[in-house]
């Protein structure tokens, strides 16, 4: 027998068990562990069908607090506490006996891993905002002692880790010495291990700025554009090619600003040479707009927003469900139309608050920033199926949709963009 991925992740564990485990507090590396760990895949994976903005929940099991988790549901327990390998969760994450979890594609072997660990340690479920970490030491660093902005980048890294050093009374290790500094950057620039030849002759020269030399040289070779490529494919795209590889190709052959490719990504155009195959950063993407949003966040600004999906972020109060729904209206209109993608005139998204009101998103950056839109009223169905049949048409002749006439995408590049918001 199976059971689909959000009834068996969403079986909970019985209160006898859960008594057990209820001493003490996680500790704050518990807490990290399970906001960087679990809830992150337990929002992408299973919120959409079991917390409170579901408007039907399934199997009558949530998963958005301890309580519901505790409380269980239609299918019985799936957990046994501090009992991983016994626990039905993790049987059907390791897709074993029959059962699989989640059904159309098994999470990765740590991911797994994780949710052992965590099960194993009691699946503790934090839910408090932690006090105020200490002051960063940036923080505390004098505005004083800042060293002028005219002064060049690296002279800067080196001067502020020299400070830290210093304050921490560390011994800085010496100097890396020619063959190890070649064999370094040759592996973190172009992706392989220099060849006898080059380090001989790196070895005999004794021009003073041979280093610089190097990293310049192998900054403007193929193999460093092939290395970027390969990074940035599991970076960006989980290591999906389906064409994504040829676009980083030319985008790092014509030497093109992180902005520029942040901009041709999320616009999709492809009606172009130099940008067809940006597209396909949607492609696996575009059927669930609640990975979209956290993946377009993480990759791009840095920013793990699926913890304010169902409530206001545990960790970061600043960041509310506002935000997250925000950036989700950003490609809630986005759709696929054979090898292209197109954006809608219209649509909203609404969700649920931890009150259990059904409010309408606006249109939010992560920064906060509201963006003023002119209304986009549905359509009648007449107009629907009128444009339905312009797509198809576009589809058949494999050309891109037009972009609207106020595109959401362009105004997260817009804002995205803008000094001080990113």
């Amino acid at each position: 027998m199976r059971l689909v991925f959000s009834a068996i992740i969403l079986a909970t564990v019985t209160l006898g068990q859960a008594q057990a485990w209820a001493e003490g507090e996680p500790s704050s590396a518990q807490i990290h562990f399970f906001e960087e760990k679990i809830r992150p895949v337990l929002a992408a994976k299973c919120y959409k069908c079991h917390s409170e903005r579901a408007r039907k929940i399934k199997g009558k099991l949530k998963l958005d607090s301890r309580e519901a988790i505790l409380k269980g549901g239609s299918e019985g327990p799936s957990v046994i506490l501090g009992k991983p390998d016994e626990s039905l969760m993790i049987i059907a994450l390791r897709h074993q006996d029959g059962w699989d979890m989640p059904p159309e594609e098994k999470l990765p072997d740590a991911v797994v891993a994780d949710f052992a660990k965590w099960i194993a340690e009691g699946a503790y479920f934090p839910t408090a905002v932690p006090a105020k970490a200490d002051q960063d030491w940036w923080e505390l660093v004098d505005s004083e002692k800042l060293l002028a902005k005219a002064k060049p980048v690296e002279q800067a890294v080196d001067h502020y880790v020299g400070a830290k050093i210093k304050a921490d009374n560390v011994t800085p290790t010496a100097a890396a010495d020619d063959s190890t500094f070649i064999r370094r950057v040759t592996l973190d620039l172009a992706g392989r291990i220099p060849t006898a030849a080059e380090v001989q002759a790196y070895a005999k020269s004794a021009d003073p700025e041979k280093r610089a030399k190097l990293v310049d040289d192998l900054l403007g070779s193929g193999s460093f554009t092939r290395q970027q490529v390969a990074e940035f494919i599991w970076l960006i795209n989980d290591g999906r090619d389906d064409g994504f590889r040829g676009y980083l190709e030319k985008a790092f052959a014509d030497n093109r600003s992180w902005d520029k490719v942040f901009e041709e990504i999320i616009l999709a155009r492809s009606d172009t040479e130099a940008v067809k195959g940006a597209e396909k950063f949607y492609r696996n993407r575009i059927g669930d707009l609640d990975r979209l949003t956290n993946d377009v966040s993480v990759n791009f600004f840095g920013v793990n927003v699926s913890c304010a999906q169902c409530h206001d972020h545990p960790e970061v109060p600043s960041w509310k469900q506002d935000h997250y729904y925000g950036m989700k209206s950003f490609f809630n209109r986005t759709f696929e139309n054979g090898n292209h993608i197109g954006e809608r005139e219209y649509g909203l998204v609404s969700f649920k608050t931890t009150a259990g009101v059904e409010k309408k998103a606006r249109l939010m950056f992560l920064s906060g920033s509201a963006i003023d839109e002119p209304t986009a009223k549905e359509p009648d169905q007449k107009t629907k199926e009128a444009q339905k049949k312009n797509f198809e048409q576009l589809k058949k002749e494999n050309k891109p949709v037009p972009a609207p006439s106020f595109s959401r995408r362009e105004q997260l590049v817009r804002v995205g963009l803008k000094p001080g918001q990113s």
